[in-house]
């Protein structure tokens, strides 16, 4: 798909074409593709409005819900963040995915204790996805990397090395010892 293609749909600029072009992203498997539209619907008139609603955001379907947090946190203004922090809790976790590469894509910073919250119960995955968007976020507040290395060492033992990268990246030595210990019951 080309920019050309998804052009006549913006130019419009109804409702109808924004529901045209958002489910043409929900079934586009071309992960370049659908980064292509996702940018462009981000870019539409009241897309956070129409993102947000029954056919959106709100659906039932995790593929639809998803494309909406990606559009959603694609909007320059941040009105769509407050659904992608929510997203953080959505039952699907491509869905919580998507939100995690929202709030980094937003440097939403303020979501950094929410992302490493969502470390609790997920899966290994996902909760290195959300430690390593917390700390790219906010990895020089000494708090905030307090709070990281607590919930990098609460990760299971088989997930706590590849953690490491990660906390090699907060600066200072609040890190360093924790990083050693996970290191060292690695080896």
């Amino acid at each position: 798909i080309h920019r050309e293609a998804i052009a006549p749909l913006l130019r419009a600029g109804t409702k109808e074409a924004f529901q045209a072009l958002f489910d043409a992203a929900v079934l586009q498997k071309d992960p370049a593709a659908r980064a292509l539209m996702i940018a462009a619907l981000a870019d539409f008139p009241a897309s956070d409005t129409l993102a947000r609603g029954p056919t959106g955001a709100a659906s039932k379907d995790a593929a639809v819900r998803t494309v909406a947090v990606a559009v959603l946190a694609g909007r320059d203004d941040g009105a769509g963040l407050d659904a992608v922090r929510a997203a953080l809790r959505d039952r699907d976790e491509d869905v919580r995915a998507e939100a995690i590469r929202g709030l980094l894509h937003a440097r939403a910073a303020d979501a950094a204790e929410e992302l490493l919250a969502l470390m609790t119960g997920a899966s290994p995955d996902e909760a290195l996805a959300a430690l390593d968007a917390a700390v790219t976020l906010r990895g020089d507040d000494p708090e905030l990397a307090r709070l990281a290395v607590a919930a990098a060492t609460a990760l299971p033992p088989e997930s706590r090395i590849d953690a490491a990268p990660t906390l090699a990246r907060i600066p200072g030595p609040d890190a360093l010892s924790p990083l050693i210990a996970l290191l060292e019951d690695e080896s």
